[in-house]
């Protein structure tokens, strides 16, 4: 079996038809070698690797921050959920049609992206009360979230999304 490799197609800030992602593979390069720390394991994966970590947090970002995000869409047909309109800083300023926040956050989530899935499937629909495997043993509290939470991500969008988690109030 053959692994089909997609081109990045990077939002330009236009509202492309066929952009699948908010930056190169060499900005989640120069932001983790900025950062340290992490930045060696990023710099380890190989170029299809960092090409489908890209896309997969580009397109995860969307979906999970489509409701949260303020403003709205330049363009019905636009692939992805920036560049948008009526979005203002707190000074009331406009934000770049492709923000920093999404930049940022976009290469936090293909770091994460890299290593595994952000929404891994779920063993028969993460209710599991009881497991074990040896001396570890697993069992989740009542309530607890079914998929993984990124909070540091959603931190850096703060400015970019509605307090009121994607409820758009108007008087």
């Amino acid at each position: 079996m053959s692994v089909v490799s997609l081109s990045l197609v990077v939002e330009d800030g236009t509202g492309l038809i066929n952009s699948n992602s908010y930056v190169t593979t060499s900005t989640v390069d120069a932001y983790w070698t900025a950062r340290g720390g992490t930045a060696p394991l990023w710099l380890t994966y190989d170029q299809p690797t960092k090409n489908a970590a890209v896309m997969n947090a580009s397109m995860w970002l969307d979906d999970a921050f489509r409701n949260s995000f303020k403003g709205y869409r330049t363009t019905r047909t636009q692939a992805m959920e920036w560049p948008r309109l009526a979005v203002l800083d707190e000074f009331g300023f406009p934000f770049a049609p492709v923000p920093a926040e999404v930049i940022y956050a976009t290469c936090e989530a293909a770091l994460r992206a890299a290593a595994g899935a952000l929404i891994p499937d779920l063993d028969r629909g993460n209710l599991i009360e009881e497991q074990g495997a040896g001396s570890v043993h697993v069992k989740y509290m009542a309530g607890a979230p079914g998929l993984p939470s990124y909070p540091w991500i959603a931190r850096i969008l703060t400015r970019l999304c509605t307090s009121q988690g994607g409820i758009k109030l108007t008087r």
